[in-house]
């Protein structure tokens, strides 16, 4: 099981907007994709390792 299923981070292929873009913008698009999976991966697993909290309510 991925870390990261059901998180969106994928820059869909048919957005109108990044039709417009360069090859460069592009690419790099793609490399913030990859740093933001770099830093949600961590995170989730930090939260998945936490022990549960009462709930005061």
């Amino acid at each position: 099981m991925s870390l990261l299923e059901g998180v969106q981070l994928n820059v869909a292929k048919d957005e109108k907007w990044k039709v417009l873009m360069r090859e460069d913008e592009h690419d790099k698009v793609e490399e913030w994709v990859a740093q933001v999976r770099g830093w949600i991966e961590p995170f989730l697993e930090k939260l998945r390792k936490r022990p549960p909290e009462d709930s005061f309510m």
